[in-house]
């Protein structure tokens, strides 16, 4: 609605079922939280450096296949520090 259009393909979303049904629960909510921060930075980083609009589209399912990587070998790590982080 902010940007007036549509955040997230079909694509996408059979992306992220798949990621959800393969990796199961914990993981898979840390793989998408990754793709999610990491798909910010490097769009905050488009934005100042290499000055990218807000409508600059931006792939998201390799930002998926990097948080879902990154799960699968570092979950417990990672999930740690998230809980160590919020409470």
């Amino acid at each position: 609605k902010i940007y007036k259009q549509n955040a997230f393909g079909g694509a996408d979303i059979i992306t992220i079922i798949s990621v959800l049904c393969c990796l199961g629960g914990k993981p898979a909510i840390v793989a998408l939280y990754l793709a999610v921060f990491s798909s910010a930075i490097v769009g905050i980083i488009l934005l100042v450096f290499f000055k990218a609009n807000r409508r600059t589209q931006l792939p998201f399912i390799p930002f998926l296949g990097i948080g879902s990587i990154a799960a699968i070998g570092y979950f417990e790590h990672i999930y740690r520090f998230y809980l160590t982080i919020i409470t």
